[in-house]
């Protein structure tokens, strides 16, 4: 399946020339170590939406798994993982029933974790290097975005433009409305998000100028909150989605971002009003990649824990039936991340070239029919029979695919 329409959105003032100038839980659960089967999951807080609704399919399980879950940014989760550091906070938050955030006490001495989860590649982060005996297995895609409040006539951003802002924060250059560093909403340097846009535009995710709201939610809200013209975030795609698509309401709106040799931004999704993540999807909105999660592996690879070689497995659909797989499709759609199978392009490096990609079990047509309106050279089917459109000769999810 292949759409073009696009939304190409001409920089405004983000591309303008530049001027020179002087998360609440609702219960205790008691010891982490008492719940079914848990595996401790630390590290990218913009991944915490996505887990909540992977949370209850693992619970449905003959054998259920819960997850176990800390935030401490993608980086330092995989610091965790690489070296063996354990998570030293008092709770963690788990998932015991469908999607609801509860907590659960740890031992004093800490715990040692089994993944570390990150929005970004391992060797984007600082001073990391997997070692052997550990492997990252890939999970959906997720896009980082620029967000504005609701309020802000700001349609459109560049890499040059976003460079200037969050580079010096006002001072010595500015890019208008942006002017003042007060007003910018950022992470850190442990943080995906900013490493990953930082890669993206060609700024050390350290050299963010701004205030670190110390979490994906802390961004959106705080940015949501803004008056001023010159409020900026940083924040993943799913989060700025209204509440209809799982966001955060009308407080937010993404600005097309238009990447260095680019003659124009683009948003995630094929225009501003839609879902269907078309141009992360189809490789013209640049920022974007899958989620990452490192465990320890035995000598064939898998993970050597057999509760988060399950995990493992439902993250990324490897073996699973036809019906569990199409479960994790929908879970990850309520999560706002994009399945791997309706991806079009792959890449293997952050913010990397782009290579043509076609999944085994595609799904691009089923995810803008439960994202929106599926596309017009999208065909219905029940069966494989009712395929008959060129190469398009397989059906799934109800949708005829070329595979």
């Amino acid at each position: 399946m292949k759409r073009n329409l696009i939304a190409c959105v001409l920089a405004g003032s983000a591309a303008a020339a530049i001027t020179a100038v002087p998360s609440v839980a609702s219960a205790d659960l008691g010891p982490c170590s008492g719940l079914t089967n848990p595996i401790y999951v630390s590290g990218s807080s913009a991944v915490e939406k996505a887990l909540a609704k992977v949370a209850p399919v693992l619970q449905a399980l003959g054998t259920p798994v819960t997850i176990v879950y800390a935030k401490p940014g993608s980086c330092t989760g995989i610091d965790q993982i690489v070296n063996g550091t354990k998570v030293t906070s008092a709770t963690m938050t788990a998932w015991t029933n469908a999607g609801v955030a509860d907590t659960c006490t740890l031992p004093g001495t800490g715990q040692a974790i089994d993944v570390g989860v990150s929005d970004v590649f391992a060797t984007t982060c600082p001073n990391i290097t997997l070692p052997a005996g550990q492997k990252d297995f890939q999970g959906p895609v997720q896009a980082m975005t620029f967000v504005v409040p609701a309020i802000s006539n700001e349609t459109s951003i560049s890499a040059e433009a976003a460079y200037t802002i969050f580079g010096y924060g006002g001072n010595m250059y500015q890019v208008a409305p942006w002017t003042d560093a007060a007003h910018l909403h950022i992470r850190n340097q442990s943080s995906g998000t900013q490493q990953m846009i930082a890669a993206a535009i060609g700024l050390a995710a350290s050299k963010f100028k701004g205030t670190d709201e110390g979490g994906s939610g802390g961004v959106t809200s705080k940015t949501g909150a803004e008056t001023s013209m010159a409020g900026l975030g940083i924040v993943v795609a799913g989060n700025a989605d209204p509440l209809s698509h799982g966001g955060s309401g009308a407080t937010l709106k993404i600005l097309a971002y238009q990447h260095k040799g680019q003659k124009c931004g683009y948003y995630p999704d094929s225009s501003s009003t839609t879902f269907d993540k078309l141009n992360v999807r189809q490789g013209r909105y640049a920022i974007w990649g899958p989620v990452h999660f490192v465990t320890n592996v035995d000598n064939q690879g898998q993970p050597s824990n057999a509760n988060v070689k399950t995990f493992i497995k439902y993250i990324t659909h490897n073996g699973l039936s036809a019906t569990d797989n199409k479960s994790m499709i929908d879970a990850e759609l309520a999560a706002s991340t994009i399945p791997q199978c309706a991806m079009q392009v792959s890449r293997t490096s952050e913010i990397g070239p782009e290579a043509s990609y076609q999944p085994d079990v595609p799904c691009g047509c089923y995810f803008e029919s439960k994202t929106g309106t599926a596309s017009a050279g999208c065909k219905t089917c029940t069966m494989d029979s009712d395929c008959t459109m060129g190469n398009l000769t397989h059906c799934r999810y109800g949708y005829c695919e070329a595979k």
